[in-house]
């Protein structure tokens, strides 16, 4: 996709290093290609320049760091910069392989516009009828399973920038509770565990079963 020059070696070798935090290899490669641009400008260097801007959009939507709209925003200007000069009819593989890179980001950039759906919302969307109020941005600051004997319980620590009063986040504290009740059959789905909802239902809460060593709990 990219060409064989000294800075995208690298950069690649960057990329699939096994040592190291992962981010910070991936921000050593995407210093190596900037600095690259200063030397191999579009003037000079359109093929390399374009090489280079694709790049750094794959290694920047690979890296994830920061603000989810601000490094999205980044990587697709990057492959919008490649496909200046990776157009379809002169470098037809470089222009499908940008392609695929900016379907990518704008697929993620889509999803973190709208609230992940969840499989069984019901409780959810009852509970938000109960506790209805405005909606408000969470950020997630702390999760851990304590030791046994807690080992079932997960606890979260979000919080919220707005200033809210009193039943105002308490309403909020129970819609997340209820989404995140939801969300945890959907997670266990997600990481390959046996779970399915259970037919008895916990409090307002929804039950799910899992099973783990031959055992099924509730």
């Amino acid at each position: 996709m990219l060409g064989l020059t000294p800075v995208n070696l690298l950069g690649i070798a960057l990329r699939k290093r096994k040592n190291g935090d992962r981010n910070e290899n991936l921000d050593q490669a995407i210093e190596h290609c900037k600095l690259a641009l200063e030397v191999h400008t579009r003037q000079d260097y359109p093929e390399k320049w374009a090489m280079h801007q694709a790049f750094l959009g794959l290694l920047i939507l690979e890296r994830k760091r920061g603000e989810r709209a601000a490094y999205l925003g980044e990587a697709i200007s990057h492959f919008q910069a490649a496909q200046e000069v990776y157009t379809q009819e002169q470098y037809p593989q470089e222009w499908a392989n940008v392609q695929a890179g900016m379907l990518a980001a704008y697929r993620e950039r889509d999803q973190a516009d709208k609230p992940p759906q969840l499989t069984y919302p019901q409780f959810y969307e009852q509970e938000s009828r109960l506790q209805a109020g405005n909606p408000c941005s969470l950020h997630l600051d702390y999760a851990v399973i304590p030791d046994f004997p807690y080992f079932m319980h997960l606890i979260l620590l979000y919080r919220w920038e707005a200033d809210l009063p009193d039943q105002e986040a308490q309403k909020l504290a129970q819609r997340a509770i209820a989404y995140v009740s939801c969300a945890i059959y959907d997670a266990a789905q997600a990481a390959g565990l046996s779970c399915w909802p259970s037919p008895i239902p916990n409090g307002r809460r929804p039950a799910c079963c899992w099973k783990a060593r031959g055992h099924r709990y509730p």
